[in-house]
C-alpha cells in the first residue's frame, strides 16, 4: 500500500471539498453511515463522532432512542451549498468564451474532438481539470499512448491502426506519489505513482468489481519506464520502456501536474477550502436550529392539580400521555391549574447563520448578495478581486498544461512540434470601454503618446475591436483602404498646343 502521510492528509481536506460541492444527500450519507451500525461499542462510537459533518447527540448513547433522534437531526439539516454555487459561478467565468488551442499539423488535429482515446473533446476535458483545481487546487495530465508489452516503436501502420497519443486526466486523489532529483541542473520527476481502477467481470459477465490497480513510472539514466502493480504493490508486469515514434526513448516522464498557484509537483492551497468550512458550519447550525425547533417549539401542556395527579396514577389511566384539545376536558379540583409552556424565541443558530452568510460572500461565494441589488462590473470586479485572480492563474496554468501535453503527444507520434500557443479565458467581465475612455485611448495615439499597436491593443481588451481580430492583419487594411488625398498646390503642365489660325 502507498504510505505517502502527506498524500493522505491532504486527500482528507479533498474529501470535505468534494463532499460539500457535491451536496447535501453526500453529506447524510456520510453521516448516516456513522451510526447505521446499531450494536457497536460506545467507544467506537465516540472514535467515529469525528468523521463526520454534524456533530451527533449524546455519542455515548447506544440506545434505540438516541440513535433515532440522530437519524431525525441528520435527515432535518439543510445544505444552503453556497460552495458548489460558487463553484459554477466561476467556471462560468472562465469559460464564458471558448479556449483558444492551436491549429494542429501532421495529423494531430485529431485531439480536438478526441483528447483522452474514450470520445472526450478537448474543450470538455479543460472544463473537467478546471472544474477539479478550483476545487482543490491539483490535477494532472499525463500522454499516453496504447503499446503491447514489448513496448515496441510506434509504426505508421499502427498509427493508422488507432494507436495514438492521448491526454489522460488523473485526479489529485490518484496522484498518490512522486519523486524529484536534479538532472542537467533542473529539477525533473523520477518517480511518479498513479491510481487507476480496473474492472473485473465474474463468470455472468454481468457482476463486476473495481480493483485498485496502480501505475508507476520511472526515470532512470535517462529513460522512462512505466510498470504495473496490484493493490498490495506487488509487480505485475514487467517494466517497460516508453518508446516513441521513431525509436527514440522518453528521456522525461510525459506527465504534468496542473495547480491553483503553480504547475510544479508541490501541493498548492485548496481555492474552495475556507469557503467549504464556513459552508459546514452554516449546516450545522442549519441541523442546530432545525433539532431545538422540534423539541420546544410545540406548546407542552401542563396540570397542577394534586387530585388529578391521583387520578393519572389509577391503574386505568397509567402509563396514558395527557390528551389536548376543544373537544377533550380537564376537570380539576380547587385550586387546580391548566395551561401550556412555551419557550421564548431563541435566535443563537440563527444570528449564526447570518454571520456565517456575510463570511461565505466575503470568502467569494459569489451568486449570494448581501444586498440583491445589481452591480456594475467595476464593482464586482473590486469586491472580487482575489477570487479573479485565483481563477486567472488557473486558467494560465491549465494553458501551460496542455502545451506541454501537446509537445509529449507529438512526440510520442513521432511528429515534429513547434510551439503551440493555447489559451484559456482571462477576461471575466464586459469591459466595454465608455466614449470617454476610447476618445482618451485615441487623443493619446494621435498625440504620439503610445504607438498605433498600443492603441488597437487598448481598443482590443475594452471589446471595441473583437478579441479574435488579427491586429497587423487589420492595420494593413486600414492602409489598403485609405485614399489619397489630392494635392491642388501643384502645376499641371497644358499638353495643348495653339495654332496661329486660333490666335
Amino acid at each position: 500500500m502507498i504510505s505517502n502521510q502527506k498524500h493522505i492528509e491532504y486527500c482528507q481536506r479533498y474529501k470535505r471539498v468534494r463532499d460539500v460541492i457535491d451536496g447535501q444527500f453526500r453529506l447524510k450519507q456520510v453521516d448516516l453511515s456513522r451510526i447505521g451500525i446499531k450494536n457497536q461499542s460506545s467507544q467506537n462510537i465516540l472514535l467515529n463522532c469525528n468523521t463526520g459533518y454534524l456533530r451527533l447527540i449524546n455519542p455515548s448513547d447506544v440506545s434505540d432512542y438516541n440513535r433515532n433522534k440522530n437519524i431525525g437531526m441528520i435527515n432535518g439539516a439543510v445544505l444552503f451549498n453556497a460552495s458548489a454555487r460558487t463553484l459554477s459561478g466561476l467556471m462560468g467565468l472562465l469559460f464564458r468564451s471558448d479556449p483558444r488551442w492551436p491549429e494542429f499539423a501532421g495529423g494531430m488535429d485529431y485531439l480536438l474532438k478526441d483528447a483522452d482515446g474514450a470520445g472526450l473533446s478537448l474543450d470538455h476535458q479543460a472544463q473537467l481539470v478546471a472544474w477539479n483545481v478550483t476545487q482543490v487546487g491539483r490535477h494532472g495530465l499525463l500522454a499516453d499512448m496504447p503499446r503491447n508489452e514489448l513496448g515496441e516503436a510506434v509504426t505508421l501502420d499502427r498509427v493508422k491502426r488507432g494507436y495514438r497519443a492521448g491526454i489522460k486526466q488523473y485526479s489529485a486523489e490518484n496522484i498518490v506519489d512522486y519523486h524529484e532529483s536534479v538532472v542537467d541542473g533542473a529539477k525533473v520527476l523520477d518517480l511518479l505513482i498513479l491510481r487507476e481502477y480496473k474492472t473485473a467481470w465474474n463468470d455472468n459477465k454481468i457482476d463486476r468489481t473495481e480493483e485498485e490497480v496502480f501505475r508507476a513510472y520511472r526515470l532512470n539514466d535517462g529513460f522512462v519506464t512505466v510498470q504495473m502493480y496490484d493493490k498490495g504493490m506487488t509487480a505485475t508486469s514487467e517494466e517497460i520502456p516508453i518508446i516513441a515514434g521513431g525509436s527514440e526513448s522518453l528521456d522525461r516522464i510525459p506527465f504534468v501536474f496542473v495547480g491553483s498557484v503553480n504547475n510544479n509537483p508541490d501541493y498548492d492551497p485548496l481555492p474552495l477550502e475556507a469557503l467549504v468550512d464556513t459552508n459546514i458550519g452554516h449546516y450545522q447550525e442549519s441541523a442546530n436550529l432545525r433539532v431545538s425547533s422540534w423539541d420546544t417549539s410545540a406548546a407542552q401542556p401542563y396540570i397542577a392539580d394534586d387530585g388529578y395527579l391521583r387520578h393519572k396514577r389509577s391503574d386505568e389511566e397509567k402509563g396514558k400521555a395527557v390528551e389536548v384539545g376543544s373537544d377533550i376536558v380537564h376537570i380539576m379540583g380547587t385550586g387546580g391549574v391548566c395551561g401550556f409552556a412555551q419557550p421564548s424565541p431563541n435566535s443563537l443558530s440563527s444570528d449564526l447563520m447570518a454571520k456565517d452568510e456575510q463570511r461565505m460572500v466575503a470568502l467569494g461565494a459569489q451568486l449570494i448578495t448581501a444586498s440583491g441589488q445589481a452591480e456594475t462590473a467595476e464593482a464586482v470586479r473590486i469586491k472580487h478581486g482575489s477570487d479573479i485572480s485565483v481563477l486567472e492563474s488557473i486558467s494560465i496554468n491549465v494553458a501551460d498544461a496542455y502545451m506541454k501535453m501537446f509537445e509529449y503527444c507529438h512526440k510520442l507520434m513521432g511528429i515534429a512540434y513547434d510551439d503551440l500557443a493555447t489559451a484559456l479565458n482571462r477576461e471575466f467581465f464586459d469591459s466595454k470601454l465608455t466614449a470617454q475612455e476610447v476618445t482618451a485611448i485615441v487623443g493619446a495615439w494621435q498625440a504620439g503618446a503610445i504607438s498605433e499597436m498600443e492603441k488597437s491593443i487598448a481598443l482590443q481588451k475594452g471589446k471595441i475591436i473583437d478579441a479574435e481580430t488579427d491586429l497587423d492583419e487589420m492595420h494593413e487594411q486600414i492602409q489598403d483602404e485609405q485614399v489619397p488625398a489630392p494635392q491642388f498646390d501643384e502645376v499641371i503642365p497644358s499638353t495643348a498646343t495653339i495654332t496661329n489660325d486660333e490666335q
